[in-house]
């Protein structure tokens, strides 16, 4: 579904003025980019089915030339990354490398000798750091351990090797989080401690989190939190081979092994360390489920930042940033016109559209405390009440716990959650731990002639949403929910009884 609308907010600062901490802003055109075709990036990432963008920063020349947020999404909001944490896991792990407390051919289990099974095998004695990185590391793949045990690293070394370390592409979060836990073994502290001094500190990134295995480790194949400005800057970093403001905060040569390709990875793109190449030329990316996305173009000297969540569109989504943005690249910069002004008078004025339906029904559900049956979110009952242009959806879980949305009419309304909200990789375990931000969510809703109440719901620091229809039943005292969560297929209907 196309997209309403959409927020620029470049006008936060003016253009060509650094801020401290921050990278300058300057128009698309001082960079020789067309502002056309900023809007038609835009325009096209909104409009593609199975997508809802949360945010485009894009940088040329160490300059932001264009950053965008889709309302409610704001990029002051921290965002789950999902995989592009491996990335920065594979820079925690460069660095120390660069300390001389680690070398890639250092074996897994000369590192972490306490974790051992009783009996090693030749191939997993064989083990080294560059094999996970390279995600060959031949340990077998078992994505749902981590949400059924506590001891996620001796139980991974204890599982039959699936092939000979070096031999296999197999992508595994679990190998990025075996080289977490070296990092932190070698260097005596976790890697976003370790992170925190060494990177984010120069760069003058302060808002972040990263989840934390039940074993006191940070998960460093997902997990991390962080705002699209500070990844931008990352980006960046990466671009510039590890150089910020003149000093290097990376080894260059790590940088340039990290975004080298590694492994010939058949029918897809192919693995570097910790990060992917791209069908564009030179370009690399770190990749996260549902569509996060660093994107680095050395040869047009650009990074192009995506968050959002999409579903089976990844490929189509990746290209509409070069084949949109580069075409008409120029060495030197370009006379600012209309289309410069058109990008200028949406900054804004947008938003992801409000839920269909006019601001009040008298529905017979309104008042009632509706006891549902079994549901993608784990209610087991809900309430609805309005007061004026504003409707209040209760709804508690099994727990007792209850969360208050507050809906508004053609406006979102922020509510404070309670619980944590809808993931599509719920049984992973403690999987928000280390996470202490709240989570929040933007609401709106519309009623139907009819009296059905369409309420849309957007975990705005996080990555899912919801759309939420409330249906009069057919007997005086029962209604139809119907949910449908972006990462999900069809929407799921439940009966709900007062």
């Amino acid at each position: 579904m196309k997209l309403k609308s959409l927020i620029i907010l470049s006008s936060l600062s003016a253009w060509g003025v650094m801020y401290a901490g921050e990278l300058p802003r300057t128009s698309p055109e001082a960079q020789g980019m067309d502002s056309g075709k900023i809007i038609e990036l835009l325009d096209s990432l909104t409009s593609i089915p199975q997508t809802e963008l949360h945010s485009l920063t894009v940088l040329r020349h160490g300059n932001v030339v264009a950053e965008a947020a889709i309302h409610p999404f704001s990029r002051g909001d921290q965002h789950e990354l999902f995989s592009v944490s491996k990335t920065f896991t594979a820079t925690a792990v460069g660095l120390a490398v660069a300390d001389n407390l680690l070398r890639l051919d250092d074996r897994l289990g000369a590192i972490l000798p306490e974790s051992l099974p009783d009996s090693v095998s030749p191939w997993l004695a064989d083990v080294t750091v560059r094999d996970l990185l390279t995600m060959t590391s031949g340990l077998k793949v078992d994505w749902g351990m981590r949400g059924r045990e506590d001891n996620w690293t001796e139980i991974m070394m204890a599982e039959p090797m699936a092939a000979e370390p070096g031999t296999k592409f197999a992508y595994d979060s679990m190998s990025s989080y075996l080289l977490s836990a070296i990092v932190q073994k070698v260097v005596g502290k976790n890697i976003l401690e370790y992170l925190s001094e060494r990177v984010f500190g120069p760069l003058e990134i302060t808002d972040y989190a990263w989840d934390v295995s039940p074993e006191g480790v940070i998960t460093g194949g997902w997990g991390l939190w962080m705002r699209p400005d500070d990844l931008a800057k990352f980006g960046q970093l990466l671009l510039d081979k590890g150089v910020w403001n003149g000093k290097h905060i990376l080894p260059e040569d790590w940088v340039t092994e990290m975004m080298t390709k590694r492994v010939d990875v058949p029918g897809t793109s192919d693995y570097c360390y910790q990060m992917w190449t791209c069908p564009h030329e030179d370009a690399v990316r770190a990749d996260g489920a549902w569509g996060q996305y660093i994107i680095i173009m050395p040869k047009e000297d650009m990074v192009a930042v995506v968050t959002q969540c999409q579903q089976g569109v990844s490929d189509r989504v990746q290209a509409l940033v070069w084949n949109t943005l580069t075409p008409t690249l120029s060495d030197t910069p370009k006379k600012e016109g209309r289309d410069a002004r058109r990008l200028a008078t949406r900054i804004n004025s947008y938003s992801h559209p409000f839920p269909a339906g006019k601001s009040s029904s008298a529905a017979p559900f309104l008042g009632k405390h509706i006891t549902l049956a079994d549901n993608p979110m784990g209610w087991k009952s809900i309430e609805i009440t309005q007061e004026g242009k504003t409707v209040r959806l209760s709804a508690t879980d099994a727990s007792g716990k209850t969360d208050e949305y507050i809906c508004g009419y053609r406006d979102w309304e922020k509510t404070r959650m309670v619980s944590n909200p809808p993931d599509e990789r719920s049984d992973t375990h403690n999987r928000f731990s280390g996470h202490t931000t709240p989570f929040y969510a933007d609401a709106a809703y519309g009623w139907n002639n009819d009296g059905c109440l369409n309420v849309k719901i957007h975990y705005t620091n996080w990555y899912s949403s919801l759309a939420l229809t409330v249906t009069p039943g057919s007997t005086p005292d029962s209604a139809t929910v119907t949910f449908k969560l972006n990462y999900m297929g069809a929407p799921v209907n439940v009966a709900g009884t007062f």
